[in-house]
């Protein structure tokens, strides 16, 4: 048996989690967004990164956060078929 749901050696996702590599950045300062799959062959990855909070981080369509300005940032991360989910960061 493989970790293939058809024939076509397609691989489904069944879930992410996120995290990252710093809660706190510094204004001007970056961190990325770690996404993990699993199974980590998955075939369908397609992931897209929003700040909620735009004045006060940004973020790179591959996950790397810019703080702005000071204050609490939120940044939703969605994968397709999946919920997305979002994580809090601070800049200081």
């Amino acid at each position: 048996d493989t970790a293939s749901d058809d024939d076509s050696g397609f691989i489904k996702l069944d879930y992410y989690t996120i995290d990252t590599v710093n809660s706190t950045i510094k204004v001007g300062k970056t961190t990325k967004v770690i996404v993990n799959y699993y199974p980590e062959n998955a075939s369908v990855k397609d992931t897209t990164f929003v700040s909620e909070s735009k004045s006060i981080c940004k973020v790179s369509s591959l996950g790397k956060v810019t703080g702005l300005k000071e204050g609490t940032c939120s940044i939703v991360v969605r994968v397709k078929d999946q919920s997305s989910k979002s994580l809090l960061l601070t800049v200081k």
